[in-house]
């Protein structure tokens, strides 16, 4: 592994930083341990020093918020039924820890771009600065039974893998890149689609597993959940009333487009960066990935 680490957050003691990292193998996404020092120091390590009764009124406002949010529903009652995220753990254990394996290889993929392109390159960088991703937070938000909302997080992980390769391999101008990140303008949608296949290399892949195509039908069906289309089609809260529930039909509905379009940015990345993608990736993982990419190149080895 490089030497060279990611900035340490502030707060964060540097060799902590640097042995989490060499324990997890995962420079930018590694759990970054406090040190002594920061957790005798930081914010968060000193008692508030409230008056009771202002603790009390604290109490009831932080309830109200609780309650108004429902999230007794999502996180907290016990009972069958009443809690989305036990419900769908208990009836989907299979899928879940599939959708856990799955982000879990999509962060040992940029771990291999970050450790064979570099941290500044786009894609890897991307990722950092983005960091929790969509697909996470998509994962987060279906425990939650926000059934749109979590589907069209998918999107939202997908155009930024897509960024990502627009900046690292199609506009490799930095200036345009460092604008981008700024907050100017950059291809988005099927236009952003549509300048990879300028490239030899996606237009390989497109020979290959009709690439082209499966992107396109991809952003335009999750577009639907984007911007509300189809909400009386897919009926994503049909068990729903007034608080969130488990809907096993909705769940099974974002589990399955998990899948097709982790395929997908797999295999966008392929077709960009060939071996640059798996070559850090270890045995689970790369057997993991053998099975979720649709088309790989020759020789793909551990």
């Amino acid at each position: 592994m490089r030497e060279t680490v990611p900035p340490a957050p502030c707060g964060l003691d540097l060799e902590d930083v640097k042995r989490t990292i060499s324990k997890q193998n995962r420079p930018e996404l590694a759990t970054l341990k406090v040190s002594k020092k920061a957790s005798r120091s930081g914010p968060m390590s000193r008692k508030p020093k409230l008056r009771r009764s202002w603790s009390k009124r604290l109490q009831a406002r932080t309830n109200g918020v609780w309650y108004a949010l429902g999230l007794g529903f999502s996180d907290a009652f016990k009972d069958p039924g009443a809690n989305v995220r036990e419900d769908t753990l208990w009836n989907n254990i299979d899928a879940m820890e599939e959708a856990v394996t799955i982000i879990d290889l999509a962060e040992g993929i940029n771990f291999s771009l970050w450790s064979n392109l570099g941290r500044k390159h786009p894609s890897a960088e991307i990722y950092v600065l983005d960091f929790p991703s969509g697909l996470r937070a998509s994962a987060y938000l279906v425990l939650g039974g926000y059934y749109r909302q979590a589907i069209s997080l998918q999107r939202d992980w997908l155009e930024m893998n897509l960024l990502g390769i627009y900046f690292g391999l199609v506009n490799s101008n930095r200036e345009a890149y460092n604008a981008w990140k700024n907050g100017a303008n950059a291809p988005i949608g099927k236009k952003l689609i549509g300048t990879l296949f300028s490239r030899a290399e996606f237009r390989r892949a497109d020979e290959q597993s009709r690439l082209r195509d499966r992107l396109k039908i991809a952003y335009t069906e999750l577009s639907y959940f984007t911007h509300g289309a189809g909400l009386e089609k897919y009926d994503l809260q049909r068990q729903t009333d007034n608080v969130p529930r488990y809907n096993p039909k909705s769940f099974k509905l974002w589990s399955q487009m998990l899948k097709r379009h982790s395929t997908l940015v797999f295999d966008c990345l392929v077709a960009a960066y060939g071996s640059n993608v798996w070559e850090a990736l270890d045995r689970e993982e790369l057997a993991f990935f053998r099975k979720s990419t649709s088309k790989l190149k020759d020789g793909l080895t551990h």
